[in-house]
């Protein structure tokens, strides 16, 4: 195995959008180290930052050398050269990642802001999952001169979201000024918030990327026809599964967008319009 990171993948689109879905089809291809979700590698050196946003500028040579060397050491532990991601809050980190890895390909994963939010809130208000808890600490993949800095957060996270799931603890991606924004705003206003600002971020960023190293793709349409749509997705990333990975998808992939909202959810909804009507129009979607 070279010590180069060929064409790393990045799989772009935040909280609940259905990231783990495209995750989950694309891990089929062989020879791939695929790391679910290490956040904390993306957070070196900015541990106790308020938010997760980081650009270009934020990559030192130091933080470059690090964050290269912990992927390569993730594939060759696995014994291959090529890796792919979706870490939620990389909305934020589009062009910090381009710095680090100029040959990287971003596919960019758009959601209906509706079911996004949704699927958000769902997550703000249950308590943790205990598997991913123990996933990050398997993969070691929190810095040790980071460490000491997510000691609370952790604690905060595994007893108080257990034992009060309905109090809104900060989850997922931390836009510029969430908490405050919490403060003020109930749980599904910050969700629907959390989508606005990933969706714009990430268009953003992604604008200052060359055509030939991005690929947008609608969760809609993959659990409508995956055949169709990922097919072209999968030459673009010139993986060698093709077949497999469309069977994978086939099998696999459930189609649930024709589900009907009751009352309640209807209204939640319409309380948070406000927030994402323009965005929602913007990307094609009814609001």
């Amino acid at each position: 195995m070279t010590t180069e990171l060929y064409k790393p993948v990045f799989i772009i689109g935040g909280v609940r959008s259905g990231t783990s879905i495209l995750g989950d089809i694309l891990s089929q291809e062989e020879d791939l180290a695929y790391w679910l979700e290490p956040k904390y590698i993306w957070k070196y050196r900015k541990a106790t930052a308020k938010d997760d946003i980081r650009d270009a500028s934020d990559a030192t040579e130091k933080v470059k050398n690090y964050i290269r060397a912990r992927f390569h050491k993730y594939m060759t532990s696995r014994g291959v050269d090529r890796f792919m991601e979706k870490t939620p809050s990389n909305v934020f980190r589009v062009s910090f990642i381009h710095e680090i890895f100029p040959d990287g390909l971003f596919i960019q994963l758009i959601r209906n802001g509706h079911d996004t939010i949704l699927s958000t809130y769902k997550k703000w208000t249950t308590p943790i999952d205990r598997t991913a808890v123990t996933r990050r600490i398997r993969s070691n993949e929190i810095p040790l001169e980071d460490l000491p800095h997510y000691g609370a957060a952790t604690v905060r996270d595994v007893i108080g979201r257990t034992l009060l799931p309905k109090a809104g603890f900060i989850w997922g991606q931390q836009f510029e000024g969430i908490k405050e924004y919490r403060a003020t705003h109930t749980i599904m206003e910050t969700c629907a918030m959390q989508w606005v600002t990933a969706m714009q971020h990430t268009d953003r960023d992604l604008k200052q990327i060359p055509e030939a190293q991005k690929f947008q793709i609608r969760y809609e349409d993959i659990v409508r026809t995956p055949e169709k749509v990922l097919s072209p997705l999968i030459d673009f990333l010139e993986y060698k599964s093709k077949i497999d990975i469309l069977d994978f998808a086939v099998r696999n992939v459930r189609d649930y967008t024709n589900r009907s909202y009751d009352a309640d959810t209807l209204l939640s909804l319409e309380k948070v319009d406000y927030i994402i009507k323009e965005e929602m129009e913007k990307w094609g979607y009814k609001y």
